[in-house]
């Protein structure tokens, strides 16, 4: 009812949840946060499943700050230390990548051509749907 009522659902862990992302299905819904715990719903809710998240073998343990819907229906989370999480699947997997800054990432949104827009603690940067920086197009002989 676009928010006119709300009720309280069963979170399914008891750490800290940063976020919570729809998806284009009917139902679906991630949420995100602490030490890279993420689980997701069908059920608007009612019920979780853990979204196993490992990165060379060992379970990811960075927190999760935001995440976004994109246009072309991917979900993408980022976190702590530089991390980009990308589902092209409504979020029953995800592919982990580690920017190699390692700088902490607090929010994301899709530009207009489908690249990211990472905010965090170096700025904003534009990155490729992957989470990898994109090639500056400055020519330098260009006059400001």
């Amino acid at each position: 009812d676009l928010g006119q009522t709300w009720e309280q659902v069963e979170s399914p862990y008891q750490g800290s949840l940063f976020g919570v992302i729809g998806g284009s299905e009917a139902g679906t819904v991630v949420a995100f946060g602490l030490r890279g715990h993420l689980f997701r719903s069908t059920d608007f809710g009612n019920s979780w499943k853990q979204v196993e998240l490992n990165i060379r073998g060992n379970p990811l343990e960075a927190g999760l700050a935001d995440g976004n819907l994109l246009g072309d229906g991917r979900m993408v989370v980022v976190g702590h230390g530089g991390v980009v999480l990308s589902s092209d699947d409504q979020g029953r997997s995800f592919q982990i990548y580690s920017r190699p800054d390692r700088r902490s990432l607090s929010g994301v949104v899709a530009n207009a051509d489908g690249n990211l827009i990472l905010a965090g603690q170096s700025g904003a940067i534009l990155a490729s749907p992957s989470g990898t920086n994109l090639p500056t197009n400055k020519n330098k002989s260009e006059q400001p």
